[in-house]
């Protein structure tokens, strides 16, 4: 066994990848897409640099 953090790094992506492929309900949920809070027709002059 080896003591490289690289390879303890690999090895813990590479189990839980394959654990929440075989289980997806324990995966955290996250939103699909993340939308902008406003359009830019929205935002004051000063953030779109038209001072």
């Amino acid at each position: 066994m080896t003591n490289d953090v690289d390879t303890l790094a690999t090895a813990l992506y590479a189990t839980t990848d394959d654990m929440l492929k075989e289980h997806p309900d324990l995966a955290p949920w996250r939103r699909s897409a993340l939308r902008p809070k406003g359009t830019p027709c929205r935002l004051p002059p000063a953030t779109l640099g038209l001072s």
